[in-house]
């Protein structure tokens, strides 16, 4: 039981943690008045059962939003009504291309790996 408890606690409060942080923030972020408004309009829709898929419903949604090639001028309301702050587009773009420098430097590894065992 103690034990049991203390993964919960450290899973939770530190692995978890650092991983919403250092990768996916750009889809974790949104605002807990958003998130309350969807759960009651979840619930006046679909009962109990409404507030519990609210959030994983703006979720889905937020990712959306961030992983299609949706014009800036509808993209960047919608991130600052989700997100509840008007730096919410900056922090997305700064995010994107932290991914997209993350991806380049990978692939050029992995071309650098291949070119060398084409060597030998």
């Amino acid at each position: 039981v103690i034990f049991g408890t203390l993964f919960k606690v450290v899973t939770g409060n530190v692995i978890e943690v650092h991983m919403y942080s250092t990768q996916g923030g750009q889809f974790m972020r949104m605002h807990p008045v958003i998130l309350m408004g969807m759960m009651m309009l979840c619930y006046s829709l679909m009962g109990v059962s409404g507030m519990f898929l609210a959030v994983p419903i703006v979720a889905t949604l937020k990712f959306y939003l961030v992983a299609t090639n949706m014009p800036r001028a509808f993209l960047n309301p919608l991130l600052i009504l989700i997100e509840g702050d008007i730096t919410s587009p900056h922090r997305n773009f700064v995010d994107t291309h932290k991914m997209k420098v993350c991806r380049g430097r990978a692939q050029l590894l992995t071309v650098g790996e291949e070119s060398e065992s084409l060597q030998l």
